[in-house]
């Protein structure tokens, strides 16, 4: 280290002493708890966004667990139809939305 940088952390040290004599600690105080408070009001935000966004595939678990239920009513009635080859469609419709159905409880 030469002389020019001692030189230049000594008056960085001496100018960070002088500027500490003059800060006010009240309003250090409030920039603090301004600063606190916007950081709550982010925490607040991302939790609601949170509860929202776990409602919305709350919901969409419910519609596909609902459909997972009205495929194996229509696959038994294309069988009973003789139409097994619409079952067979009708299943594989079904296994898509239960693989869905994994991935939505896996997010929730």
């Amino acid at each position: 280290m030469g002389l020019r940088d001692r030189t230049e952390n000594t008056f960085r040290a001496k100018l960070d002493a002088l500027l500490d004599e003059f800060e006010n600690p009240r309003e250090s105080r409030e920039y603090t708890h301004e600063r606190l408070e916007d950081e709550l009001d982010d925490i607040r935000d991302a939790v609601v966004d949170l509860v929202t966004e776990k409602k919305r595939l709350e919901r969409r678990r419910d519609r596909v667990e609902e459909s997972i239920g009205e495929r194996n009513r229509d696959a038994r009635e294309a069988v009973r139809a003789g139409r097994d080859d619409l079952a067979r469609e009708i299943l594989r419709k079904k296994a898509d939305e239960v693989t869905e159905l994994d991935e939505l409880e896996g997010q929730i």
